[in-house]
């Protein structure tokens, strides 16, 4: 029961910490919880992912496809308080407007957006919108099915693909007491815990969507993850919570295009 109990509270601090969603006043905190909650990021995509299929389903009832698409990434956003897109915005500032490990590590301090953070913002939420209206604009036997399904998937998937960085890459602001806001929850993850993740980010995949897609989504997802640790180490020599953030976003967005694309063969 004690381990089921920590389990409980592990994932729950999972869902304070990455989304606005009340959650109940018993919960306890302590560091070795949210250590342990890195497991449990993959269902809290699933549960965000579920959220915005929710809005999308209602929004169809009276909206084209187009308008439903906004209104769910909009929703999403509201969910999680922009949490990840503020890493990705980060994450692009810094990256391409600074030359040195420290320059990159000050610029992700800064609340501040610059051009590169607005521009790939923008760029990657464009991506999301036109993405989902091509699902939803699905005939109407595959479309209520189709919007749970993609969006579940796409949330579940980059979640675990950014836990992956957790294992890759070390922290690099470990001994930094500034900018505690873009400390990740979680700074390291047991192979165990990240194999849950991995297998709970995978199991929608797996359930609902056809086995080229599955292989697509995977391959493409992983390279993703991989190639951004590479470039994370060669910059800053590890990854900060902004990383992360930025790593969920890229990979969603990859995997929703792995759904959306309407090929012959996998029709």
């Amino acid at each position: 029961m004690t381990f089921l109990a920590d389990e409980l509270h592990a994932f729950g601090n999972a869902v304070m910490f990455f989304t606005r969603l009340r959650v109940p006043k018993s919960l306890r905190w302590s560091e070795a919880l949210m250590q342990k909650a890195a497991g449990w990021y993959p269902l809290v995509g699933a549960l965000v992912g579920a959220l915005g299929a929710g809005v999308a389903w209602l929004s169809l009832q009276i909206f084209p496809p187009l308008i439903a698409a906004v209104l769910s990434t909009i929703a999403t956003m509201l969910i999680t308080g922009a949490f990840h897109e503020d890493g990705l915005a980060d994450v692009c500032d810094a990256f391409w407007g600074g030359y040195t490990r420290d320059r990159v590590l000050e610029i992700m301090k800064d609340s501040r957006v610059g051009t590169f953070g607005s521009a790939g913002l923008g760029m990657v939420l464009l991506a999301k919108v036109a993405l989902l209206d091509v699902v939803l604009s699905q005939p109407d036997w595959l479309r209520w099915g189709g919007v749970v399904v993609a969006l579940i998937v796409v949330h579940t998937v980059s979640r675990a693909a950014s836990v992956s960085l957790l294992r890759l890459l070390t922290y690099v602001r470990a001994n930094d007491t500034v900018g505690a806001k873009s400390k990740p929850m979680a700074t390291k993850v047991s192979i165990p815990r990240l194999v849950f993740a991995l297998a709970c980010g995978a199991l929608p995949l797996v359930l609902f969507v056809e086995p080229r897609r599955i292989g697509a989504v995977i391959s493409l997802c992983a390279l993703a993850a991989v190639g951004l640790a590479v470039w994370f180490r060669k910059r800053i020599g590890g990854y900060t919570g902004d990383c992360l953030g930025a790593v969920q976003q890229l990979t969603e967005v990859i995997a929703l295009a792995v759904l959306a694309a309407q090929v012959p063969a996998w029709n």
